[in-house]
């Protein structure tokens, strides 16, 4: 199964959440929020997120890859 641009809609705020409930070194925590706050993706991808308001309203959401 292929989730088309996945990784463009997911939550900074929820992903990070997540992250701390495993992870606890600040120094680690510190490096991981550098990544993931390094990319925003456009509101381009929103129309394949539907009437999910929740991701479409987010100004925080989208992975870098690779």
């Amino acid at each position: 199964m292929d989730f088309s641009k996945y990784f463009f809609s997911i939550n900074h705020t929820i992903l990070k959440s997540k992250i701390r409930k495993h992870i606890f070194d600040e120094d680690v925590l510190y490096l991981i929020d550098l990544i993931i706050d390094s990319y925003s993706s456009s509101k381009i991808y929103d129309f394949l997120l539907g009437d999910y308001n929740f991701y479409t309203d987010e100004i925080n959401k989208g992975l870098p890859i690779g």
